[in-house]
């Protein structure tokens, strides 16, 4: 929602027309406060907030709608990361949650294309910090190409303007070529094979550093060794990158199947 939107609140009331139900949640919620029945009255009051801001913001329940898909979206990921550790990737445990996030990850995906579809790419000025990542981690997470790269552009659109975080299109930029066989940009997506991190291969591994500065990221370096431990630098990469063009090539292979 847009900011400062809250503090006006005494100012908007004035000349707001209330809805029926509005007026109702308002009726309700006084009479308990009047007639001193101050513990129901909490439970009122959240609809008096949620009617009313629905009336004065039109982002209001997407808004609350994408925060709570952003939550859903890491929580099933955590999951799934305890679930390996606990029961092992080979196990049916693992499995079903797998394919319970897969398919979330579908059916969020839907939703985004209708959100975009009616208001475009909605920036932390409209609906918040939590719910614009929510959205942006909906199309992260996206198997849909032709989604990710129509997002893609409205997303540089949105840096460009100053209404996005950087980071946020680092991260969509290397993850769309990751998806499309392509080398990564930024090096944010990597591989985990027995706790050794393989960086998706590097467009250009030698200015990976510059270019991830200017999107106010750290040293790839710096945060594989803080990641993981052990020395990490381009010497390094270039040691292994045969290495992680195998581990990638692998990945594609599977993950090209499941799509």
């Amino acid at each position: 929602m847009k900011k400062g939107l809250v503090s006006l609140i005494f100012i908007i009331v004035a000349s707001t027309i209330y809805s029926q139900t509005l007026k109702n949640y308002c009726d309700t919620a006084r009479n308990y406060i009047i007639d001193g029945k101050t513990t129901p009255v909490l439970s009122v009051l959240p609809k008096v907030y949620g009617s009313f801001m629905t009336e004065n913001d039109k982002f209001f329940k997407v808004a609350e709608e994408l925060e709570t898909m952003r939550v859903n979206d890491q929580a099933v990921r955590f999951l799934l990361m305890d679930t390996q550790k606990r029961f092992g990737k080979e196990s049916s445990e693992y499995e079903k949650v797998h394919k319970y996030m897969t398919g979330l990850d579908k059916e969020n995906t839907l939703r985004a294309k209708n959100i975009i579809e009616q208001y475009g790419w909605l920036s932390k000025e409209d609906v918040g910090d939590d719910a614009e990542e929510g959205l942006f981690l909906i199309v992260q997470h996206s198997v849909d190409s032709a989604f990710q790269s129509r997002c893609l552009e409205k997303l540089r659109q949105a840096v460009k303007d100053d209404e996005s975080l950087k980071w946020q299109y680092a991260f969509l930029v290397d993850r769309f070529a990751m998806n499309n066989g392509k080398r990564q940009v930024y090096g944010t997506q990597k591989i985990e094979i027995d706790g050794v991190p393989y960086p998706v291969p590097l467009k250009n591994p030698r200015r990976v550093d510059s270019l991830r500065k200017k999107m106010g990221m750290e040293s790839l370096w710096k945060e594989l060794q803080e990641d993981y431990g052990g020395k990490w630098n381009l010497k390094k990469y270039l040691e292994s990158e045969s290495k992680s063009e195998e581990v990638y090539s692998n990945w594609l292979k599977k993950n090209r199947n499941v799509r």
